[in-house]
């Protein structure tokens, strides 16, 4: 479900500014990353 609205307000996002799309996708990067690292 948490995944469901991060990619509905990513794709809002990318509607209004794709400058702020593409640099959210790069911290969502690195943020999975982590995620990855830590578990």
């Amino acid at each position: 479900m948490y995944v469901f609205f991060r990619i509905n307000y990513i794709y809002s996002l990318y509607q209004c500014n794709q400058a702020a799309f593409f640099s959210l996708i790069l911290i969502m990067l690195l943020d999975y990353k982590n995620q990855t690292y830590i578990s």
